[in-house]
């Protein structure tokens, strides 16, 4: 068969992305600094997504933050399930990542290079 590759479900979304976590720890390694981030410095609201350098963060309809590289159809799949487009600060998408997933985020940055 071809290499068209299937659309993710929303769910599958969210169980594929990281969630994002009050008082998480983020690693910039361009500056080797950590720094915390509070989901108060991420004013979205719900059912809203946003873009930047190829990471996408949506808010889901009980606020929950997470985000995603930028995977074939993630955008599309969002805007199928209601959400819209919106600007806010889109954590994971300047070389920074969750100290606490630094693997999973390679993972998933590995996939996303192999599409």
């Amino acid at each position: 068969m071809g290499g068209k590759k299937l659309m993710y479900t929303l769910k599958q979304l969210k169980k594929k992305a990281i969630i994002v976590e009050d008082g998480m720890k983020v690693f910039f390694p361009q500056f080797s600094s950590r720094q915390v981030l509070y989901i108060n410095e991420i004013d979205a609201k719900p059912k809203t997504f946003a873009y930047n350098n190829s990471v996408v963060a949506f808010v889901d309809e009980y606020g929950s933050v997470y985000v995603i590289p930028n995977l074939r159809h993630t955008q599309k799949t969002l805007v199928n399930n209601g959400y819209e487009f919106a600007h806010f600060y889109v954590p994971f998408s300047n070389w920074d990542y969750p100290v606490d997933y630094k693997e999973r985020w390679k993972e998933l940055w590995k996939e996303k290079n192999r599409e």
